[in-house]
């Protein structure tokens, strides 16, 4: 049976639509098929069938395909690639030249066309199969029906080529203009054999390890030979072994003879042996031991164990190279290389055509450019993110198949494999990391479904740092809809389960719809290292559900990255840390009870260092993540349901999930709109959490020991001093608010004084409007007056820069008002207070020294290596961390001694510096916090203000019969509507002031004027209250 779909279905009604799914390459050309349906009703005896049968399209009938000369040497030789005799009735016939990598990938030297002859230099083979180089011709009818033929053909090595030779190579390719498709084709191919090619003559017997031969890793055997046997996922010198050997072997031994390999004898027991660092790490740096899922370092790893792996800890000439053996000088060469090929095929990406022959080829070339993580860059990554994107996208104007489009998933674990590798130095730099690998996974995830037919086999991919599976399902009444991740051989073979899904009480009226699920290990995750269990990511249709009155759940069974129990206390622990001599690094370390704890070797000390894991209470709990963290949701989506010490099941309600909102689609990753659909989709990453509780206070007395006088008088200094400024802080706060206070009875006594006069003025007004000659000169004497008082109103209301006074007394006054230390004494503002201007002030200070003691730390922290050197030169050699030439440590005859950052004008410069940079945004805000919201007034106080100011606001209005003599003084600012009533120029710009201002508070929001209208005393419309 050759159908990768169901062949046997119970109908629910008389109509339905089923499909028949059946591999690519499967059928013969030319021959008859006959497809039959039959049905059967057993209840009632009946029983129907229905065939039709069609005729299979042949591909081209195979003729001659040679490649001449048979041997040669790569980069030096052409070879001429020749079909002939080949026949079909479906003209023209179409050729395409290709050859098979060392990786095993297509790499396509001349794309489909009429032409039936090439010509192209070849790499050279593995030494392990004899320099052979296996040559491939596709041929093509008018139909697209296409047959192959194979030709060996013997590349020897050349003379090896240096670093600098093979950027004079790949550089030639910079000006692609100059090339034509075919030969930039060429000559990438070649580029990425150059860049890939390894050294594998010091490699053992790789054969003798049931191990492919060395291709990718120098002097290392690739991956096992066969599906049959465990071992190491990754290129390895360990041995691969059958899965009988885990129980058929000899508990006690005398020697390694006597255990069944690959066990060894230790301490008379038979064990697996530990894994080894790729060639011991080039003999350029040590060996370690971490979690493959949350990268925490572990002291044990056998060859059995697939959840952790050997990494190199490099030395600084080597650390950016994964197994230590390139220099910094030679990474970056490689580096630029890979992002020349690289380039490359994002521009063969928009000169041809995509249809279902190219792509595979863009496919293998990008695999091909990214097969080395440790030599891509922040740039290249992004690159072939952006590429992988671009081909998923306009995979829908070519029919290429699933089988092809899932090799992107290589593609995106070399660039997740960097991004693992990569310090993240911020919790952004994590979450932007997170969400490009997961965008991607979820575009190809969703390019994939569209080449699958409801009930066809899931797409399923195990690669380093993730797995993912696709489906199409189709509800069924009554049964649940299941899904899991793809398991590696280790795992089939030893019956290990995995992770996987089950949807309860889903919309059966729905038609089918896609299921995708995504494992990326618990590293890429912000505080993933509590993670039990690598966080397992779903994406739905957003109506999986039926009604909201109907259940509707997903039930996710998460396999733990280590077993581990729930509910139990975990008594204190030791952890031991070979340091060397020379050698500094921190690692982090998992207790038993999932807490983590950092060591440190500073260089100075060769041996055993011993760490205590604190006691501590452990539960379980399922938690669901957004934006790479747990979800801090007070409204719980996701409940534990069952826990053992492999697994966790978690039980997600889907409609609290649809109900849930927690941001737009670009911020959040929760709920979230398909690129690839019109209709919506739904994402939910859930994993599992040990929240331990650690004994603090008992792991604080242990630690007691450890503190001398010295350390204790530097803390109570530090306390000293710290009580002392916020002492000094509260006095000046409590002096200010009493000076504020003074000033507000001076304020309240003036205002007194103004309003006897108002009214005295008033009174002598009344009595003056009795005699009509008194009236008159009463009147001008007033307009006289109010011109005066509106001339000062319009002078205060500009900037004092701009006032008619003597530079230094407008300095004084300003330096009074404006200095952040002077204003505090010399300055009263009712609006901010001298006591809040204190805090501030107090504030800043505290932000400014703590930036400055963390810089100072971090900048050139002594780490008592100095003290460890006995000669000058040893001492001497050290540089400061600053990078600025000047040494670390310094020789005064008696022995070597730190160098102290206060004795270094430079270093005293740049944390200053440093400090004031990284500080001043945050005095900024905190300053405009205070300001804004401490400082604002209160009702009262504005009620106050503005009974304050009407009861100081006099009203004249004046008016002749005549109508030549008119003036017109109204209770609003904004009364000068029309310009003829102002015979005076002063009054005329006053005026016009007058109107700028009115339109600049109509251009104010509510809020602004409101705070307007409150300050000068006006209602809405703009007048002066009464």
């Amino acid at each position: 049976d050759v159908a990768v779909s169901p062949t046997r279905l119970r109908l629910a009604s008389s109509f339905s639509t089923f499909y028949l799914v059946i591999p690519s390459n499967t059928l013969i050309g030319g021959s008859l098929l006959t497809f039959k349906l039959s049905c059967s009703a057993p209840f009632d005896n009946e029983f129907g069938a229905s065939s039709t049968t069609v005729v299979m399209n042949s591909p081209p009938k195979p003729g001659k395909f040679e490649v001449y000369p048979s041997q040669g040497v790569e980069l030096r030789d052409q070879f001429l690639f020749n079909a002939q005799q080949w026949i079909d009735t479906d003209l023209p016939i179409y050729f395409q030249f290709e050859y098979l990598s060392s990786s095993e990938s297509i790499v396509v030297l001349q794309s489909r066309s009429v032409v039936s002859y090439g010509y192209a230099q070849l790499p050279a083979g593995l030494d392990s199969e004899g320099n052979d180089v296996r040559a491939f011709v596709q041929t093509f009818d008018n139909l697209n029906a296409n047959t192959s033929m194979r030709y060996s053909v013997k590349v020897k090595r050349g003379a090896p080529i240096a670093l600098s030779q093979m950027t004079d190579f790949i550089s030639s390719s910079c000006n692609r203009s100059a090339f034509s498709v075919d030969e930039l084709k060429k000559l990438n191919a070649l580029s990425s054999y150059l860049i890939n090619s390894v050294n594998c003559s010091a490699t053992p017997n790789c054969s003798a390890l049931n191990r492919k031969n060395c291709a990718k890793t120098t002097n290392t055997c690739g991956a096992c030979k066969s599906s049959a046997y465990i071992g190491d996922s990754i290129d390895s010198n360990s041995p691969c072994f059958l899965p009988s050997t885990t129980t058929d072997f000899n508990p006690t031994c005398d020697i390694s003879s006597e255990c069944v390999q690959p066990r060894v004898c230790v301490n008379h027991t038979c064990e697996y042996p530990q894994k080894d660092c790729i060639n011991q790490c080039s003999n350029h740096g040590k060996c370690v031991y971490v979690d493959r899922n949350t990268m925490l370092t572990v002291l044990d790893c056998k060859i059995n164990d697939e959840r952790c792996v050997a990494r190199c800890n490099c030395e600084i000439d080597y650390i950016d190279s994964q197994w230590c053996q390139l220099t910094r000088e030679e990474q970056v060469m490689k580096q630029a290389m890979r992002a020349q090929v690289i380039d490359n095929v994002q521009y063969l990406l928009s000169q041809e055509y995509p249809d279902q022959f190219t792509v595979p080829g863009w496919i293998s070339s990008l695999s091909d450019s990214a097969q080395a993580p440790d030599e891509l860059t922040d740039t290249t990554v992004s690159g072939i993110l952006d590429t992988t994107n671009k081909i998923v996208e306009i995979v829908s104007r070519a029919e290429v198949s699933g089988h092809v489009l899932s090799n992107l998933f290589t593609v995106v674990d070399s660039a997740t494999s960097y991004i693992a590798q990569r310090p993240q130095t911020t919790d952004s730099d994590t979450v932007t990391a997170l969400n490009r690998t997961l965008t991607s996974l979820e575009s190809l995830n969703a390019a994939l479904s569209t080449t699958l037919l409801p009930g066809q086999n899931p797409i399923e991919s195990t690669q380093t740092n993730f797995r993912a599976t696709v489906a199409v399902v189709t509800p069924v009444k009554g049964n649940p809809i299941s899904l899991a991740l793809p398991q590696s051989q280790s795992e089939l073979l030893l019956e290990t389960p995995t992770s996987s899904i089950s949807i309860l009480g889903h919309n059966t009226s729905s038609a089918s719809f896609e299921v995708s699920l995504v494992s990326l290990r618990a590293s890429f995750y912000r505080n993933g290292t509590k993670f039990k269990a690598n966080p397992l990511s779903i994406r739905l249709p957003a109506k999986t559900c039926g009604t909201k009155d109907a259940q509707c759940f997903i039930d996710l069974i998460l396999q733990h990255s280590r077993q581990f129990s729930t509910q139990e206390h975990f008594p204190t622990s030791l952890v031991k840390v070979k340091c060397f001599l020379g050698v500094k690094e921190k690692s982090k370390h998992s207790c038993p009870s999932g807490l983590t704890i950092e060591s440190t070797c500073n260089g100075s000390y060769s041996g055993v260092l011993s760490y205590r894991c604190p006691s501590a209470q452990v539960s379980a709990a399922c938690s669901m993540l957004l934006n790479g963290k747990v979800s801090s949701s007070d409204r719980p989506v996701c409940s534990l349901v069952n826990y053992t010490t492999s697994n966790s099941t978690c039980r997600c309600d889907l409609h609290a999930l649809n109900s849930l909102q927690l941001g737009s689609v670009g911020s959040s990753r929760l709920l979230q709109e398909s690129s690839t659909s019109s209709s919506q989709s739904q994402s939910v990453s859930v994993t599992t959490l040990l929240n331990a509780v650690a004994d603090n206070v008992k792991a604080t007395v242990l630690s007691a020991a450890d503190l001398n006088e010295s350390q204790i008088q530097k803390q109570w200094t530090v306390m000293l001093t710290i009580c002392t400024l916020i002492a000094t802080a509260i006095v000046c706060m409590a002096v200010g608010h009493r000076w504020d206070l003074q000033n507000d009875k001076k304020d309240l006594i003036k205002q007194k004084l103004d309003r006897i006069h108002s009214a005295e003025t008033s009174k002598h007004a009344a009595a003056a409007m009795k005699n009509k000659h008194k009236a008159r000169h009463h009147l001008n004497k007033v307009v006289r007056k109010a011109r005066r008082d509106e001339l000062v109103l319009l002078e205060e209301s500009l900037p004092r820069v701009l006032s008619d006074t003597h530079f230094a007394e407008k300095f004084f006054a300003e330096v009074r008002r404006h200095h952040r230390w002077f204003a505090v004494a010399c300055f009263y503002s009712d609006s901010f207070p001298r006591s809040l201007r204190v805090l501030s002030l107090t504030t800043n200070i505290i932000v400014m020294l703590f930036v400055q003691s963390i810089t100072y730390n971090l900048t050139n922290p002594n780490d008592g290596s100095c003290a460890s050197y006995r000669t000058q030169e040893d001492c001497l050699k050290p540089l400061s961390a600053f990078g600025n030439g000047d040494q670390k440590c310094s020789w005064s005859g008696s022995g070597c001694e730190f160098v102290e950052p206060v004795t270094n004008f430079t270093v005293v410069l740049f944390v200053a510096v440093f400090s004031a940079v990284v500080s001043t945004p945050i005095a900024m805000l905190q300053s405009s916090l205070i300001s804004k919201y401490l400082a604002a007034p209160i009702r009262s106080h504005i009620n106050e203000r503005v009974t304050t100011f009407n009861n100081n606001n006099d009203i004249y209005n004046k008016s002749t019969n005549s109508g030549k003599n008119k003036y017109v003084f109204s209770r609003s600012l904004f009364s000068f509507h029309d310009s003829k009533e102002v015979d005076d120029s002063t009054w005329k710009s006053f005026a016009d002031l007058a109107a700028g201002i009115k339109r600049y508070r109509l251009t104010l929001t509510g809020h602004q004027q409101c705070e307007f209208d409150c300050l000068w005393g006006l209602d809405s419309s703009g007048n002066f209250l009464t």
